[in-house]
């Protein structure tokens, strides 16, 4: 009987002692982080220091957590904070490499007594430029190298773009600036408000590894010339007139002997319009109807300015005569 009593107290003893025990082991366990396997995309070249995505983790202890990369990180490609998990890129060569797709890294999270890790895949793809239609606006006849605006475009990799004009540029009327997209006025002559108001140019920037097209618009402002003020004024720009006008005769006959096969194509330029394949954005086409313009929007200013500045007489109605006569041949030979 007292065997049995001292074994009842003794197994008594045990299981308050057991009881006692795990509510002390219960108040001091520490609970290891949470953190799941994750997937991110890079735009492959991306520059160093440029953002992955952060790696989501939990304690529900909430102790500090510390992040490190323990695998899969071949040439130290990538980089980790240690306190917010925010993954960069550490070597632009390592993710511009064309034999890697994606990288497997092993992150470990750790909340200082205990550490768990998870598997953080990265995706590379190749990065295409945006850029999208754009408009500007630029006043007619403005002087070479007048600005008209900076192309906007964007690289997901922020890798170096480089623009181009492809198309569109009429008489060579704009340049771009392959760094920075600016474009400006390359031809002033070319401006001509009456011929050509507005051109549609394609833009196309290049990061290096994929290219993309856009179509900026540029709109020509009319602007009316100034009208001449003295008798002088006048006739210099009626004499001026008749150099230009010799100047597109010769380009006229040079036109029609081509196009008549009466001689060869002097360049490759002028291929459409010996084998008569013409369109209205040729630059011979649109070289002929510009000139032509040219001179007859001066011979307006001549006429309207002889009206209002000299007295009437002879010498006015001579000047205003060649204005008119010289303007009916260059609509006759544009007809």
């Amino acid at each position: 009987m007292k065997l049995t009593l001292n074994l009842l107290n003794q197994a008594f003893l045990c299981l308050i002692l057991g009881i006692a025990g795990c509510s002390e082991d219960d108040g001091n366990t520490n609970l290891a982080p949470e953190i799941s396997n994750q997937i991110f995309t890079l735009a492959r070249g991306s520059v160093e220091g440029s953002v992955v995505g952060t790696v989501v983790a939990t304690d529900a202890d909430q102790d500090p957590l510390t992040f490190s990369i323990t695998g899969g990180n071949s040439d130290n490609a990538f980089a980790i904070n240690a306190t917010s998990g925010q993954i960069t890129v550490n070597s632009s060569s390592a993710v511009d490499a064309e034999t890697d797709n994606s990288f497997a890294l092993t992150v470990e999270v750790n909340d200082g007594q205990r550490g768990v890790s998870a598997a953080i895949t990265i995706n590379l793809f190749e990065p295409v430029p945006v850029i999208e239609d754009q408009n500007f606006s630029v006043d007619e006849n403005s002087d070479n190298g007048s600005v008209v605006g900076t192309v906007v475009a964007s690289d997901p990799g922020q890798n170096a773009l480089t623009f181009s004009i492809t198309a569109g540029n009429t008489n060579d009327a704009f340049v771009i600036d392959a760094s920075s997209g600016e474009i400006t006025v390359n031809a002033s002559a070319a401006l001509n408000f009456e011929v050509n108001p507005s051109f549609s140019l394609t833009i196309e920037v290049d990061n290096g590894l994929q290219n993309a097209s856009a179509t900026v618009t540029i709109e020509l402002n009319n602007i009316e010339p100034e009208p001449f003020a003295t008798r002088q004024e006048i006739i210099d720009a009626l004499n001026a007139s008749y150099v230009q006008l010799e100047s597109y005769i010769e380009f006229a006959y040079l036109f029609d002997a081509v196009y008549s096969n009466t001689i060869d194509a002097p360049t490759t330029d002028w291929d459409d319009v010996f084998f008569h394949s013409l369109n209205s954005e040729n630059d011979q086409v649109l070289r002929l109807w510009s000139d032509a313009y040219a001179i007859w929007f001066v011979l307006n200013n001549v006429r309207n300015s002889a009206e209002q500045v000299l007295s009437a007489g002879q010498e006015r109605d001579e000047i205003i005569a060649q204005a008119l006569a010289i303007r009916a041949y260059l609509q006759w030979n544009l007809v």
